[in-house]
């Protein structure tokens, strides 16, 4: 399976409770010359005399100033700590021209040109048949669940923001990395983790539930829980139960896992991905392309068709087929897992 189990045990298995810390506080210093290694010493004399001003600051002075950098140093260590334990987006949000690339940039007609690629594009979205819709307000909704340090969640998020910017409108979109120490390390991605989305059509709600050091973020309502129960698992899914990312599309399609391997945007940078999604005939363009053309299709079959501009192409009608052939009573070989974690 292509994916993070929410419920795994070890770091290798990306749990997302486990700890990012890298060891204990180093110690670097104290005094140069150590205790009692001041370079004059006091005659008899003078020994208990408070300083003349002449002969440096009184001693009161220098238990003060000596209070004042304990105090700093204690409160720089606490900041340094906590922004590296829940800081979630790198540099904050994703640059503007990375972000127009991927929500704008796209035309019409590479999207149909990048058709489906079944070759590097294996994972598909799941019918789940005649299931209650889900909705908010009266709008379908599309849920997501993943977290910042699952490398296929990383994956996801590229084709998932393209889709859903084809029915609405992203802001603030985070920046961020999957984690250092699981399989394809330092994968580039977004995060929506404190991001927005608007949309005439559809209500995207989306839960990241650690940073990429796994500190939490944000935890699932009781009824998002009931979701993921009840569809994250056999016979929806062909594998682990529990896994992200899991994407729901109005309860009529399910995404369980990246729709393709995270290998491929290994050692690109955020520009690199976004600029090979922009042009015709690279491999990892046309992957997330693909990969972005069969999560259209599910968001198309609960909107009935709208807008149209976007659900009326050959492309996406040729997905909507082929995803709803895909059902979990009668797998594929589309269900295939790219570069499985075991």
């Amino acid at each position: 399976m292509a994916s993070n189990n929410r419920n795994a045990n070890n770091r290798g298995s990306n749990n997302r409770n486990r700890s990012g810390g890298a060891g204990g506080n180093r110690s670097q210093g104290g005094s140069r010359g150590g205790p009692g290694s001041s370079r004059g010493r006091s005659s008899a004399s003078n020994s208990g005399r408070s300083n003349s001003y002449g002969n440096g600051p009184p001693r009161w002075l220098w238990a003060i100033v000596g209070l004042v950098v304990v105090a700093v140093a204690v409160i720089i260590v606490v900041a340094t700590n906590k922004s590296s334990s829940t800081s979630s987006q790198l540099g904050g949000g994703m640059s503007p021209s990375v972000v127009k690339a991927v929500t704008t940039g796209v035309s019409s007609s590479l999207l149909e040109q990048a058709g489906l690629d079944p070759t590097n594009v294996n994972n598909l979205p799941i019918s789940l048949g005649k299931q209650t819709a889900l909705a908010v307000n009266g709008k379908p909704e599309v849920l997501y669940i993943g977290a910042e340090y699952c490398p296929y969640c990383a994956a996801e998020r590229w084709p998932l923001v393209l889709a859903l910017s084809r029915f609405g409108t992203f802001s603030n979109l985070g920046k961020t990395t999957s984690s250092a120490t699981d399989v394809y390390p330092n994968t580039p991605t977004f995060s929506f983790y404190k991001s927005s989305f608007t949309s005439p059509y559809i209500v995207f709600d989306s839960v990241e539930l650690a940073t990429n050091t796994g500190q939490t973020l944000q935890s699932p309502t009781k009824a998002q829980n009931a979701l993921i129960n009840k569809y994250d698992t056999a016979p929806y899914v062909q594998g682990q139960s529990g896994s992200i990312p899991f994407i729901d599309f109005g309860n009529k399609f399910i995404q369980s896992g990246a729709e393709y391997s995270p290998q491929i945007l290994q050692g690109l940078t955020y520009d690199n991905i976004a600029g090979q999604m922009t042009v015709s005939g690279t491999n990892v363009g046309g992957a997330i392309d693909a990969a972005a053309n069969l999560l259209t299709a599910a968001i198309c079959s609960i909107t009935n068709n709208q807008p149209a501009q976007v659900c009326s192409t050959a492309t996406i009608r040729q997905a909507l087929l082929k995803i709803e052939s895909n059902k979990p009573s009668k797998p594929s070989s589309a269900n295939a897992t790219p570069g499985a974690a075991g």
